[in-house]
């Protein structure tokens, strides 16, 4: 009776170390699985462009605590501006000369026009190519062109 007992608990735990071997190899794998989703949605969450940039859009960060934030939409020759906690007030925006939104903006090369309720669209004569050559930032000003801003988006490719 004794032999049976030993042998019945040997079983068990050779059973135990099988499942830990187990689920260790079930958390490598929900691990790698996890690190590559993260490492791979970023690509596959980019739009593809086509060579009108019709649907192409591209996000609107808050500057200055303003906590507005939005996107700008690329119709053929014109572009959508929605940007969200303008609390109806009417607002500049501009197209600058810049690298990115963090440097201070630029020289103003176009001016777009004012929000009406967080929303413009506005006609461009600047071409595709050159406003997604990585070079200008949509600007979103508090009163003016010239004053401060409170939303930026980089336009880039």
């Amino acid at each position: 009776m004794e032999l049976i007992t030993a042998l019945v608990a040997e079983k068990k735990q050779a059973s135990a170390v099988r499942f830990g071997g187990y689920g260790a190899r079930m958390l490598k794998f929900v691990f790698v699985a996890a690190l590559l989703a993260g490492l791979t949605s970023p690509a596959l969450a980019q739009a593809s462009l086509d060579q009108s940039l019709t649907g192409v859009v591209r996000g609107l960060e808050s500057q200055n605590t303003s906590g507005q934030v939005g996107e700008v939409m690329f119709h053929t020759n014109n572009l959508a501006v929605d940007v969200k906690g303008t609390g109806g007030k009417r607002e500049a925006v501009t197209i600058n000369r810049s690298f990115q939104c963090s440097d201070q903006p630029g020289p103003v090369v176009a001016n777009l026009g004012m929000l009406s309720n967080g929303s413009l669209s506005a006609a461009v004569s600047i071409s595709n190519d050159r406003l997604l050559s990585g070079n200008y930032v949509v600007v979103v000003h508090n009163n003016g062109p010239l004053s401060r801003p409170v939303a930026c988006g980089q336009l880039y490719r």
